[in-house]
């Protein structure tokens, strides 16, 4: 697989990668682990570079990013059984290099690049009635960051404010509506990769 990413997602026993085509389009890729292929699926209707990707009730979102010289707020989901995206209903703010989480039964976009400023606005999107919705804004304006799901709170960490990395750690709480700062990281981090592991799990010793 070649090609500068753009965002990716686990989907059933697959993970799904987009990836950016400076000329003409996106393409997609489908890996299969049993198999150890990659497998290129049906383009994006859009080409986008520091987009995102989110799986969410068997489908797969990919949002905003750079189009040329524009930065996007279109949405598109991705039926893995019929092999095609369809356009739904943009976010309410053009978005690059931002955050996308499967969250208390909604899709949430989170902070990210609008062109003038790094963003601390967020907004989430019900897959059933395809509406967007203004959500708490967090208190940390950021981009290129991390935001994970962790024992029912969404977690936003690291980025870049538009100065430099940032090392701040806030989350949110579905029963206190608004986002807290917590511990930060021990060091600024931007552009980071970040996992949740259970607690039994083993490191792979090589």
């Amino acid at each position: 697989m070649n090609g500068k990413k753009c965002g990716s997602a686990l989907w059933g026993n697959h993970w799904y990668t987009v990836t950016n085509q400076i000329v003409s389009h996106s393409l997609l890729f489908s890996y299969d682990p049993s198999t150890d292929q990659w497998t290129a699926i049906a383009d994006l209707n859009y080409s986008r570079s520091d987009a995102t990707a989110v799986s969410h009730g068997g489908r797969i979102y990919v949002a905003g990013g750079v189009n040329d010289n524009t930065i996007e707020s279109s949405v598109e989901v991705y039926c893995p059984v019929g092999d095609r995206w369809q356009l739904v209903k943009a976010m309410a703010s053009p978005r690059a290099s931002f955050s996308l989480a499967s969250f208390d039964g909604r899709i949430w976009a989170m902070g990210g690049n609008d062109g003038e400023q790094r963003l601390s606005s967020c907004e989430s999107l019900d897959p059933l009635t395809g509406v967007w919705r203004s959500e708490a804004p967090m208190m940390n304006g950021r981009s290129t960051f991390k935001a994970i799901t962790f024992m029912g709170e969404l977690y936003a960490i690291g980025g870049y404010n538009g100065q430099s990395p940032i090392s701040t750690v806030e989350k949110y709480s579905p029963g206190s509506g608004h986002w807290r700062v917590v511990r930060h990281l021990r060091h600024d981090r931007s552009g980071m990769a970040l996992l949740v592991l259970p607690n039994d799990f083993l490191p792979l010793k090589i």
